[in-house]
């Protein structure tokens, strides 16, 4: 038969498990609570990111339209030369004709 003092040891026994747990549920909070800040970060820098992708997007688009325009400026350069090359050709046989 159980008496006073076998359930006032119990109670003592049962007391010390719930500060236990209830150390170990404080402690699970704080690990939860960290746990969402880290979230929260993760998806702020995610959003970063995206904007930054966005942003070199548009600095590779403006970096290729640079590169073509000397490409362009020669192609220009070459056509002028080439059309008076051919107006001179085409005045001395022309003078030299009449």
């Amino acid at each position: 038969m159980t008496t006073i003092e076998d359930l006032a040891i119990k109670q003592a026994e049962t007391a010390q498990k719930v500060e236990g747990l209830t150390e170990k549920v404080d402690e699970i909070k704080k690990n939860q609570e960290a746990l969402m800040k880290l979230a929260t970060s993760v998806k702020l820098l995610a959003q970063s990111l995206g904007a930054l992708i966005t942003k070199v997007d548009d600095i590779d688009a403006k970096v290729d339209c640079l590169e073509k325009k000397p490409g362009k400026n020669w192609d220009k350069l070459v056509w002028i030369v080439v059309t008076a090359a051919i107006t001179c050709v085409v005045t001395l046989l022309i003078t030299n004709n009449l």
